[in-house]
């Protein structure tokens, strides 16, 4: 069994490589094709007329392009007006990731990912739960709040947030004896 793994983990190591020296493993190629001029007017004629698809099209689109205000455009856009939680969720994330932009919009993504954990987004949840746990992104460190959230991901059906409260409970038990 150990000589399987082994050699899985070669061929995974030698995919890798190829992906690598072939220049395809950082270049926007290798997340999706760039939209051709007539693709992307196809799409924002679809999108005006609100067509998720299309718009999620144009922000992977943008994405791929490295324009990262063009992509919060259109997630602001998803989750704003079509309470797309996962579009919420990666709003935040992508301001979360980028220091300059954090600074700048720190309380327009605390708000939309808030909104997202609100609305039930697990992943929201559980990250919520994690920086209130932790006490990053601003959120002061409360382990009651990121319980509450941990739970809610879990009822959601997060299983890493469901394995996060039974750690929880369990070094509850154990601090209180």
């Amino acid at each position: 069994m150990k000589r399987l793994v082994k050699l899985g983990s070669i061929f995974v190591i030698l995919g890798l490589a190829v992906l690598f020296f072939s220049g395809n493993f950082f270049s926007s190629s290798c997340c999706g094709k760039q939209l051709s001029n007539d693709e992307v007017v196809s799409l924002k004629e679809s999108a005006g007329r609100g067509d998720v698809k299309s718009i999620w099209k144009l922000q992977d689109d943008a994405s791929n392009r490295g324009d990262v205000e063009e992509s919060l455009f259109y997630l602001r856009k998803l989750g704003v007006e079509f309470r797309v939680g996962e579009a919420r969720y990666l709003y935040f994330s992508t301001i979360a990731n980028d220091l300059r932009l954090f600074e700048l919009r720190r309380s327009e993504a605390v708000e939309q990912l808030m909104t997202a954990a609100n609305e039930g987004h697990a992943t929201s949840q559980f990250f919520l739960a994690f920086y209130y746990e932790n006490g990053q992104f601003g959120f002061q460190q409360n382990k009651e709040e990121a319980l509450k959230w941990y739970e809610a991901a879990a009822k959601n059906g997060s299983y890493p947030a469901a394995n996060k409260v039974r750690e929880l409970e369990i070094g509850r038990k154990t601090m209180g004896k």
